[in-house]
């Protein structure tokens, strides 16, 4: 009975493997940006924007969803583009809470990656603060 179940089982998949296989269903084009921004660790999308965050970076990158940079906002003081290893934040997760952006620093290091940052999406000039998360990694 068993072996009869794994049949089925295996015709019922390669059955949706091969009407996956069809043609019409090929991508037609496929595109690659590059994009000079360091690595990206969080996304979020809102209101028809991505928001990208790089666990070194400086900035927060505001992108259309053709991936065209429309803005950044600055989320880090530092004088370069990268933030060095043993000092750099490492942010590594990103939450929407109403209009909110909610960054998480990956709290592996205190005090620098026990920060999180938040902004409005709806009014962006107010450019955002950074919180202390210590209390949510101890």
């Amino acid at each position: 009975m068993r072996t009869l179940a794994i049949i089925y089982a295996s015709v019922i998949f390669f059955a949706f493997l091969f009407a996956g296989c069809n043609p019409a269903n090929e991508i037609s084009e496929l595109q690659v940006k590059k994009l000079d921004y360091p690595s990206a660790s969080a996304i979020e999308y809102y209101d028809g924007k991505l928001y990208i965050m790089g666990d070194d970076a400086v900035n927060l990158l505001i992108l259309d969803t053709s991936l065209n940079i429309l803005d950044s906002i600055t989320v880090v003081d530092y004088p370069a583009k990268r933030i060095p290893k043993d000092i750099k934040p490492d942010f590594e997760a990103a939450t929407l809470i109403a209009d909110g952006l909610l960054l998480f620093g990956s709290g592996s290091l205190s005090p620098y990656r026990n920060l999180g940052w938040m902004c409005n999406l709806s009014e962006l000039e107010n450019e955002g603060y950074e919180t202390n998360l210590e209390l949510l990694y101890s």
